[in-house]
């Protein structure tokens, strides 16, 4: 029964955590559209359809695939394929397309970020422990 009550307080706290977090957001995409900022744009709705899928249970794997994909052609385009948010952005890019199959690679991220930064920076762990969980 405790173990029970846990579960459920524990869901409803995700729940309110992630409607604060959509809200806070949608504050944040409507001052990066004020100000032209693409970046900005492209990360808070690849943050919307991730916590939308995980927190929410809203199945929305393409619209989670497509802002991360966006996300990650611009990063390639604007700091190149080297820079430790582009490989950050493709690491989230390979989540989202390991769930719809369209041949994104995690290990090929974690590559990439080997070379670039090193087997110990932050950015090649995180990539790493990513293709550990798939």
């Amino acid at each position: 029964m405790v173990c029970t009550l846990y579960s459920r307080d524990s869901v409803l706290i995700c729940t309110q955590i992630t409607m604060r977090a959509l809200t806070h957001f949608e504050k944040c995409l409507e001052v990066n559209e004020a100000i032209g900022c693409a970046d900005g744009i492209a990360t808070v709705k690849a943050n919307v359809a991730f916590a939308k899928l995980k927190y929410e249970g809203i199945n929305n794997n393409e619209e989670l695939l497509e802002s991360s994909r966006e996300l990650y052609e611009l990063r390639i385009a604007e700091l190149g394929e080297e820079d430790h948010l582009t490989i950050l952005a493709g690491t989230n890019y390979a989540f989202a397309s390991r769930m719809q199959t369209v041949g994104m690679s995690v290990i090929e991220v974690a590559s990439t970020s080997k070379q670039v930064l090193g087997p110990h920076h932050c950015t090649t762990k995180e990539v790493i422990w990513h293709s550990n969980r798939s």
